[in-house]
């Protein structure tokens, strides 16, 4: 459960370890962790969402990525970009998000957010 949500992000596994430690969680919570404004990962999210409001063309882009049933066969800046943020992987020359955590956020976000 840790690598499909959590994708192997050092950052959301040392939160999310943190949190399992000081026992603030527990381990059923990590078969859909809470992605809303009090969660332990929103400061995070929001601050990648910043970047995406910033810059529309990576939105639209990650928005395709997320909204796909199969991996995205995307040419352009913006994956390499999502790419260097940690937000989505390369798999052959196809994309994904690199995270189900992120994918389960933003679809949510960007979908209110680009309205």
């Amino acid at each position: 459960q840790l690598e499909y949500w959590f994708g192997g992000k050092p950052y959301l596994l040392q939160i999310t370890l943190t949190r399992l430690k000081r026992q603030t969680i527990k381990w059923a919570d990590i078969n859909k962790p809470e992605t809303g404004p009090s969660s332990i990962y929103a400061h995070y999210l929001k601050n990648l969402l910043q970047i995406l409001k910033q810059h529309p063309k990576l939105a639209t882009t990650y928005r395709k990525i997320i909204n796909a049933i199969e991996p995205v066969d995307i040419d352009t800046e913006e994956v390499f970009q999502l790419s260097s943020l940690g937000m989505t992987i390369f798999r052959g020359n196809q994309t994904v998000p690199s995270c189900q955590l992120y994918a389960h956020y933003f679809k949510e976000a960007l979908s209110t957010r680009s309205k």
